[in-house]
């Protein structure tokens, strides 16, 4: 996927649903989307990639995250 860049995220706490969780907001040339992390109730992390990944299909995510931590700035 040419020209995947993130445009914003956010982040938000618990609620009926999940124990929080994590939003990426990103773009590319083939459009945009959510990307979204959570953990329910029971501590499980679900992923939510609008079927950019399938269940052992991974790339997505890991582009997305590879950069994400680009963008990080490690505090000391």
């Amino acid at each position: 996927m040419d020209n995947l860049q993130i445009d914003d995220v956010e982040f938000w706490g618990s609620n009926r649903f999940s124990n929080g969780g994590m939003k990426i907001y990103w773009s590319s040339d083939i459009g945009f989307g959510e990307w979204c992390i959570l953990k329910n109730k029971t501590g499980l992390l679900h992923c939510y990639t609008e079927y950019m990944d399938g269940s052992d299909n991974k790339d997505f995510t890991s582009k997305l995250l590879e950069l994400l931590l680009c963008k990080l700035i490690i505090v000391d």
